[in-house]
């Protein structure tokens, strides 16, 4: 396994949260 850069984590870490900011949307529902 190589190790990752601080850039590359940065960029993992960023797309986790967008993941989760949807599944937030979509459980919240038409509400939100």
């Amino acid at each position: 396994m190589k190790t990752e850069t601080k850039e590359e984590l940065r960029d993992k870490i960023k797309e986790l949260e967008e993941k989760i900011t949807d599944l937030h949307m979509e459980m919240a529902g038409p509400s939100a």
